[in-house]
């Protein structure tokens, strides 16, 4: 394998498990201080130094591919570049994380630290979210087990949390958002605040996020005409929401113009999804399934054919999701809400997806909103399989 050894720097190495150590007394604090029982805490500081020794093994061996976001923001991280021709997001992602930048020095080995501590944080926040949801009846140790063993082995978190890339933000905002819904749901008011946080963070990664929180206020409401009602309100408000916080237009047009621009721009790679022809918002539902499933499961192919058995890792991290989303949806109804914010999300985010590699990386934070829930299923499936072994066998006369 080929070492990264001349990318690194050497105050980086040498900070890197100084830094570590801060944040993972840190982690610990923050938990205990928001009522995580001693085996929680454990739990996820165990997931922090996991990724961190993968982190350690990736600069001295290629575990993780090199990808061309991966280059850009290496290069915002550690010259504090600020790059002009890029997109409103990668520009938004900048100016947000200037404070992040300067507490890890503008060195990469620092900064990369610092995003897999929030991103432990940010699991810690859905398994909260899912514990208030179950109002704590199904969150003890098996369950607990069974969702750090799933952090430790999400194919995508190994590939992307431990390089420079932005996506541990919008983990981040995913799960503020998720633990704001929930709390909304149980009548805590300050539900909402997490809402707007979560969906402000999101929005630093992909601003067309912003309308986020208008459609999602049909989910907040347990009645079918204030679903109905707010439904309608939220789509009413959607374009002025998007056009204020991107800056562009908001019509089916638009929406295929820039897809079919980025399908010629990266044509070559045969990574695209091809062309599409909206003129009408219908046109976009009829195409949403097609579009959703690819997103779903990408590599595998649904859009178009390619060799998705030559990126072994992008087609586990595919088995890994399918396993994710079976389980998941198998006690739909303990796991109704975040089934539903997924499915919301995953819509959003399939509209604007056009790279099937790109799309493995996308999905990978709203993957891990139904995390809790596959854990739970596991549970339940290995306790009922144990329950059948160990029942004693009737003798009849």
């Amino acid at each position: 394998m080929e070492s990264h050894l001349g990318f690194i720097d050497e105050w980086g190495v040498v900070l890197s498990p100084v830094y570590f150590s801060f944040l993972l007394l840190t982690l610990a604090a923050i938990l205990k201080n928001v009522g995580c029982r001693k085996e929680e805490v454990v739990g996820f500081c165990f997931v922090f130094f996991y990724y961190y020794f993968l982190f350690l093994l990736n600069s001295l061996f290629r575990i993780a591919p090199i990808y061309p976001d991966t280059l850009l923001f290496s290069t915002i991280i550690e010259d504090n570049y600020f790059p002009e021709g890029q997109s409103t997001g990668v520009k938004l992602f900048t100016w947000f994380t200037s404070p992040l930048r300067f507490i890890a020095l503008y060195q990469i080995e620092i900064f990369v630290v610092v995003q897999m501590f929030l991103m432990v944080l940010a699991t810690s926040l859905l398994w909260k979210a899912w514990c208030i949801s179950q109002k704590y009846n199904n969150c003890d140790k098996d369950y607990f087990v069974c969702y750090i063993l799933l952090l430790c082995t999400f194919p995508a978190f190994m590939l992307f949390v431990t390089i420079p890339l932005r996506d541990f933000l919008a983990l981040l905002g995913v799960s503020f958002f998720v633990l704001g819904y929930i709390y909304v749901r149980e009548g805590v008011k300050k539900g909402v605040l997490f809402v707007l946080l979560g969906t402000l963070i999101c929005c630093v990664v992909r601003p067309a996020m912003a309308i986020l929180s208008v459609v999602s206020l049909v989910l907040f409401f347990r009645r079918t005409m204030a679903k109905i009602l707010f439904l309608l309100i939220g789509f009413a408000f959607a374009p002025f929401v998007f056009i204020v916080s991107t800056g562009y237009t908001f019509s089916p047009q638009f929406f295929s113009y820039v897809r079919n621009s980025r399908n010629e721009r990266y044509a070559e790679s045969e990574m695209v999804y091809g062309i599409v022809d909206w003129e009408s918002y219908w046109d976009i539902f009829m195409d949403l399934p097609e579009l959703l499933l690819q997103f779903l499961i990408a590599p595998i192919p649904v859009v178009r054919e390619i060799n998705y058995l030559a990126m072994k890792a992008h087609f586990l991290d595919a088995v890994f999701c399918i396993f994710v989303y079976v389980l998941a949806f198998i006690f739909y109804k303990r796991s109704k809400d975040f089934c539903l914010l997924f499915l919301l999300l995953a819509s959003l985010f399939a509209i604007w997806e056009f790279y099937i590699g790109g799309a493995v990386r996308h999905r990978m934070p709203l993957v891990a909103i139904l995390l809790p829930a596959a854990s739970y299923s596991v549970c339940r499936i290995k306790r009922k399989l144990y329950g059948c072994m160990t029942r004693p066998e009737h003798s009849t006369t």
